[in-house]
């Protein structure tokens, strides 16, 4: 039996209007997950959790239109969640 711990973050969306929540429902922002239970996630890496929580931000590429125009801009953390998978062989 095996343990994998995960880490993602949820982006604080209370200020973005109907246009930028789009983004995350048609996947045109680098790296976000619907996850079953967390619905629109960051998946991140255990080395990365202190910068964030000291920032409370996450650098995103967003691409608007599914083409060549895109922008990296920073997004504020709403919270970051911890995830252990248990994986078994049957």
């Amino acid at each position: 039996m095996n343990q994998e711990v995960r880490y993602y973050v949820k982006i604080d969306t209370s200020d973005w209007n109907n246009y930028q929540k789009s983004w995350l429902k048609n996947k045109k922002i680098e790296e976000v997950i619907k996850h079953k239970k967390l619905g629109y996630v960051v998946k991140i890496y255990e080395q990365d959790i202190e910068t964030i929580m000291k920032s409370k931000k996450i650098k995103l590429t967003v691409w608007p239109d599914n083409d060549s125009y895109n922008f990296t801009e920073e997004y504020n953390v709403d919270k970051i969640y911890k995830e252990t998978v248990t994986i078994e062989e049957c």
